[in-house]
Formats: structure tokens, C-alpha cells, sequence
């Protein structure tokens, strides 16, 4: 099988590696920092609910019964 030449313009194969890698490493620095947030909005719930005088209990059901919810709203 005779080697392909590449196309004028188009990129070369380690150009289209390193930019996949780029996006890999883009995508895990999102994937952190949103897990991160969701710790600290889920710090702030249970401490809104303290204040409120609602249980972690209570309030584990609260947001089991919301992500329930969630689920069942279709997609856009």
C-alpha cells in the first residue's frame, strides 16, 4: 500500500494528535473545576439547610427527589 500524501493546507497527523491532547487537557481541567464547584454549592446547601433547621437527612432527600426531577425533563 503506497503512503498517502498529505494535502496542502490540511494538518499533519502529530499536528491533529497534539490538538486532540490540547482538547483532552482543556477538557479535564473543565471536568475538575465542575466538580469542584458542585462540592462547594453541595457545602453551601447543607449549610443553608443547617441554618434553616433542616436535617442532612432531609435534605439528602430534598436533593435525591430534585435529581429525580431533573431526569425526567426531556432534552432540548
Amino acid at each position: 500500500m503506497a503512503p498517502q500524501r498529505k494535502r496542502p493546507g490540511s494538518p499533519s497527523v502529530l499536528e491533529e494528535l497534539a490538538a486532540l491532547d490540547r482538547q483532552e487537557a482543556d477538557l479535564a481541567a473543565r471536568r475538575r473545576e465542575l466538580k469542584e464547584r458542585r462540592v462547594t454549592e453541595i457545602g453551601k446547601a447543607f449549610e443553608a439547610a443547617g441554618l434553616l433547621g433542616i436535617n442532612d437527612a432531609q435534605l439528602s432527600r430534598i436533593i435525591d427527589a430534585a435529581k429525580d426531577l431533573v431526569k425526567q425533563v426531556p432534552a432540548p
